[in-house]
């Protein structure tokens, strides 16, 4: 019975997996509709929690997507944005720190790398712990160069010196290379340029949203990045998961479902012959069911499968263009999700299984 049953499936390979392919489509839907519920939350409290009580303000143009993925591309600000604030007089009072930084991919010895060069003003102070040449890099850094303190560095065609290496990163930047603002926009031949600024100060009181359209309207072609921002967009993109979750599901099961039943009522139709003889020739009902189910079960587990792996790149543009930021598929989904094709595959052939299996022998034969 098992040699039937796998050659039964060899011999309708291909209707298997077409079927497999659309129910991996339906699938990778829904992968897709959970996972922006599921882990929107999560990836954007971790994001907030990096940012804390400070607010980004980066170029209008930036892709946050990209900057999180430390693709900082060409988009820049000039570094007099600071200089803006500080002499804004609705901006200076509740604004205490400025952090302006150049951030810039560099490839020393083919290595890939972050370049951060900073320059800090406290209550309109700049304060500088670089020396011009020396650089501190991290531990990740460290290793892929073996670099240690008073070691030198070529990037670009300029030597620097490391000052030391640092286990705990600004911003958890492990692979980060980082040296004073000037040096940076020396190194990477980006004069007067800047691509992000961290602003801090006590807002305990303020209204940090209508802060951030102070800091837009005062530097030209800026956004403003904060947790009310942030929380929002999440808030907002949870909400409509949630609300089309029910829906989503329904129309999953009914779809899988339709598909199963069809794919199995033709291969009853056009297997009812060998459905007889098997009949006829003393098989058990239970044996022509199992056939029938188990090749449900096989499109259940292609298509779950399938359509998981397919969320992952979905998942990821669809949440790049709703908040800015690519969210992972979650891993704990892939077990209810292959389950839920399975048991939709299964269930839906059971009625189509069951009723090629109540076939009269002698009159199926004598018909064909």
């Amino acid at each position: 019975m098992i040699v039937l049953f796998v050659r039964s499936v060899l011999h309708r390979w291909f209707e298997i997996v077409l079927t497999s392919v659309v129910v991996a489509a339906v699938i990778a839907t829904l992968t897709t509709q959970r996972a922006l519920s599921s882990s929107t939350e999560a990836q954007v409290h971790g994001l907030a929690h990096k940012l804390g009580k400070n607010m980004l303000v980066v170029p209008k143009a930036t892709n946050m997507s990209e900057f999180y993925a430390m693709d900082y591309g060409d988009v820049s600000m000039p570094d007099s944005s600071a200089d803006i604030i500080l002499n804004d007089p609705k901006l200076r009072t509740p604004i205490s720190l400025i952090q302006s930084r150049l951030y810039g991919n560099i490839e020393p010895e083919g290595v890939s790398l972050v370049l951060v060069g900073e320059q800090t003003m406290k209550r309109g102070r700049i304060v500088d712990p670089f020396s011009s040449d020396k650089v501190t890099v991290g531990n990740a850094a460290s290793e892929k160069l073996t670099l240690g303190s008073e070691d030198r560095l070529d990037v670009n065609g300029f030597e620097l010196t490391v000052a030391g290496v640092t286990q705990k990163p600004p911003g958890g930047l492990d692979v980060g290379v980082f040296g004073s603002l000037d040096l940076a926009q020396d190194v990477l031949d980006r004069p007067e340029e800047i691509n992000v600024m961290r602003l801090a100060g006590c807002w305990c009181r303020v209204d940090v949203p209508k802060l951030g359209m102070q800091v837009e309207d005062a530097v030209p072609d800026s956004r403003a990045v904060t947790i009310a921002g942030m929380l929002k967009a999440q808030k907002g993109t949870v909400e409509t998961a949630k609300r089309y979750s029910k829906v989503t599901i329904a129309i999953t099961i009914a779809l899988i479902a339709a598909i199963v039943v069809g794919l199995i009522a033709s291969q009853v139709r056009r297997q009812i012959r060998q459905i007889g003889l098997l009949l006829a020739t003393g098989s058990p009902p239970w044996f022509v069911v199992f056939v029938f189910i188990c090749k449900a079960a096989i499109i259940g587990v292609l298509g779950g499968v399938g359509g998981y792996l397919a969320g992952f790149p979905l998942t990821e543009d669809v949440a790049a263009r709703m908040i800015g930021v690519s969210l992972p598929v979650p891993g704990g989904l892939l077990v209810p999700t292959v389950a839920l094709a399975v048991v939709v595959s299964v269930v839906a052939a059971v009625i189509p299984a069951v009723l090629a299996a109540r076939l009269d022998p002698t009159r199926v034969l004598r018909e064909v």
